[in-house]
């Protein structure tokens, strides 16, 4: 569940039903990877396919029939060759670089969408983790961009730390285009059962979602993840 600070209306006055969303909402993930091929070069280079889905569920207003307000998708490619290169503590363990689109599969003024290429690299020491992960837009024509200014609120690039706890804790923050209109997400999680983990976490800046892209909003949320990762 989460509660954000102020909705995002205007996307849906222009349809003629302002001031319909309310504060709370709920958020859920669902995340897909594969390996669908190995070792391209060499012994190295791996190609992996993966799909997110990502969706905001606004199951509490009930007097609008608790419409989702946003669901966006997210399918990927990406090659990944692992190193053995280190300085001063940090190794890098893993450079890769893919191909990415994003949409929220709506028509007309609800419509966004990007593309993007990027490379990302991940560098480890002890329980820390950092991947630094830059892109660039592939270029759309005028006649189908639904939002041409989108790098300026997302920017180029994004910065995700990890640090993990003997306990199993797990604190990350991310930082995105933090010269110009900053964005950034903290979450914290911590076991329960098995794979069961829970999960505190706080944004705050522009694009949690597509149909946000240019609109700052301030949420929190707690829930639960079940997840191998990390």
């Amino acid at each position: 569940m989460t509660h954000m600070g102020r909705p995002n209306q205007a996307p849906y006055e222009a349809l003629g039903q302002g001031d319909v969303l309310t504060h709370n909402e709920l958020k859920f993930q669902l995340s897909l990877r594969a390996k669908f091929a190995k070792q391209l070069f060499g012994n190295n280079g791996d190609l992996w396919l993966a799909y997110s889905q990502t969706s905001w569920w606004q199951a509490f207003n009930r007097s609008h029939s608790s419409p989702f307000r946003e669901t966006n998708y997210e399918p990927e490619a990406w090659l990944s060759f692992l190193t053995n290169a280190s300085s001063h503590g940090a190794k890098l363990r893993e450079a890769s670089t893919g191909i990415v689109h994003e949409s929220n599969g709506q028509a007309g003024s609800l419509s966004r969408s990007w593309n993007r290429v990027y490379a990302n690299l991940e560098f480890v020491a002890g329980p820390w983790r950092l991947d630094a992960k830059p892109w660039l837009r592939i270029h759309e024509s005028p006649q189908t961009d639904n939002n041409p200014d989108i790098v300026n609120y997302l920017g180029h690039y994004e910065l995700r730390g990890f640090y993990r706890t003997n306990g199993g804790q797990i604190f990350s923050v991310m930082l995105r285009n933090v010269t110009s209109r900053a964005n950034s997400e903290f979450d914290w999680t911590f076991p329960i059962a098995g794979k069961i983990r829970g999960m505190v976490q706080y944004y705050y800046g522009y694009g949690e979602s597509l149909i946000d892209y240019n609109y700052r909003i301030n949420r929190i949320g707690i829930g639960l993840a079940v997840t191998d990762w990390l």
